[in-house]
C-alpha cells in the first residue's frame, strides 16, 4: 500500500488516494486505529481507494486498509 500524500494536518481533511492491489467494493482505510468514516472513503478500483483522512493525533501512524473478506494490508507510515 502506498499514498499520494505522505503527510498532512492532525486536524485530517486531506485528501488522500491509497494506492495498492486487490482493494474491493467496501474496503474500508485506518490512519493508525482511527478508521476512516464510509462517506470518506471512496472506491475507485481494486489498486486505488480515494479517502479524506480523518484526525489522527500527532506524529506518524500507519495506514491499513480492510476489505470486506478480512484481508487487510498495512502499508505507508502518513
Amino acid at each position: 500500500t502506498s499514498l499520494a500524500a505522505a503527510f498532512g494536518p492532525e486536524a485530517g481533511t486531506n485528501s488522500i488516494i491509497v494506492w495498492g492491489n486487490n482493494f474491493v467494493s467496501g474496503a474500508r482505510v485506518r490512519f493508525g486505529s482511527t478508521l476512516c468514516p464510509l462517506g470518506n472513503t471512496v472506491f475507485v478500483n481494486s489498486t486505488r481507494i480515494n479517502c479524506t483522512s480523518v484526525p489522527a493525533g500527532t506524529g506518524v501512524v500507519s495506514v491499513t486498509v480492510e476489505n470486506p473478506d478480512s484481508q487487510v494490508g498495512t502499508g505507508q507510515n502518513y
